[in-house]
């Protein structure tokens, strides 16, 4: 092993993890794949060794802008998402980490539900293809970890309200009650039967004590302050995930997923529903903020965009386009011309431009 070729690794591995923290979901997506790829290229165990490193480092020094936080917990559990999908394909490149994915999995200091259940799987995955990569007791405790310990039944249907968490006055960190609390933070106090107050209660303990964050960095977020991006993109609204993450997103999401970790390591019993075959509703929670399916990403499934400019966002002239919008409906409903083999069965475009 080279010098020069380590700290080649050593780079694009802080290049990477800088794009895993990126704001833009999109970015990470594009990130998560090409790490997947280069982790089986000429570099991968320099690469493997460097970028798994990078869990424990909360920034990405050149990489970002000085006056920009680093999202180094989405970036984080990003790269979670990427080691468990190459402990799925390449074992063998993962081998000699079992032990720090696993410590992960385990960690109670950062109890990240989603983080400490893709280093799980990843650990697990790498003990299928090679039985001594870890201590039977390890792989015993990573079999029930981010596990719930107990369950209990609702005696009474919908009795359990906990719609509640409505003033501010609970927390010191001021937490989006129109959209945060009620949309993110009650579902998670559904789930083990408790209020919300004591969700948020909790994330403003991470917020506030543990990392030292307050609401008022939120309102001078130069992100949100320069306009940098479209409300629609970085707005979660009615429990959606936004698509670019502000500094208030981000840190009441990964609070709410520490909070979970967290219930889940005091034993707290989740709540189960009175009726046959009912669902885990921890399961059902988590599913949510994991990727779709634990044997591949979706896009493994997805043919490459069609070569056509509207799917690249080339929308037409403005003066074609106010003539009538029709022509270029018809074109996407219907074949292209010479193309016998293209048919539109179902599809769903969305374009817009500053002007229309």
């Amino acid at each position: 092993m080279t010098r020069a070729a380590t700290e080649q690794a050593v780079v694009l591995a802080v290049f990477l993890w800088s794009l895993l923290g990126h704001p833009d979901k999109r970015v990470r997506w594009r990130a998560a794949h090409a790490a997947r790829g280069m982790l089986t290229g000429s570099l991968r165990a320099r690469l493997a060794e460097a970028f798994i490193a990078q869990l424990d480092t909360t920034s990405v020094g050149p990489f970002r802008a000085c006056d920009l936080d680093f999202f180094w917990l989405s970036a984080r559990m990003w790269a979670l998402l990427v080691l468990a999908r190459v402990a799925d394909e390449a074992p063998d490149l993962l081998r000699g980490h079992a032990d720090r994915l696993a410590s992960v999995a385990l960690d109670r200091n950062l109890p990240h539900a989603a983080s400490r259940e893709f280093a799980r799987r990843a650990a697990l995955r790498l003990v299928v293809r090679h039985p001594d990569a870890l201590p039977a007791s390890t792989v015993e405790a990573l079999r029930f970890a981010n596990r719930p310990r107990a369950c209990r039944a609702r005696r009474e249907p919908g009795s359990n309200h906990t719609a509640d968490a409505g003033d501010r006055d609970i927390t010191r960190f001021h937490f989006d009650t129109l959209d945060t609390t009620r949309y993110w933070y009650e579902p998670l106090a559904r789930v083990f039967g408790i209020s919300a107050d004591e969700i948020t209660r909790r994330a403003d303990t991470w917020v506030t004590d543990r990392w030292g964050r307050t609401h008022q960095e939120c309102y001078h977020d130069p992100r949100v302050l320069h306009h940098e991006h479209d409300y629609h993109l970085v707005r979660n609204d009615h429990g959606s995930r936004p698509i670019i993450e502000t500094l208030r997103t981000y840190l009441e999401y990964h609070a709410m997923l520490v909070v979970a970790g967290e219930l889940i390591d005091e034993g707290a019993p989740v709540l189960v529903e009175p009726y046959d075959d009912a669902a885990d509703p921890w399961d059902d929670w988590l599913r949510r903020d994991l990727d779709a399916d634990p044997s591949c990403w979706l896009a493994d499934r997805r043919s490459p965009t069609p070569l056509d400019p509207h799917f690249f966002g080339v929308i037409p002239d403005r003066n074609v386009f106010q003539q009538g919008g029709q022509p270029a409906f018809d074109q996407l409903l219907a074949p292209k011309e010479g193309d016998p083999d293209s048919l539109v069965l179902e599809g769903w475009v969305h374009s817009q431009d500053h002007d229309r």
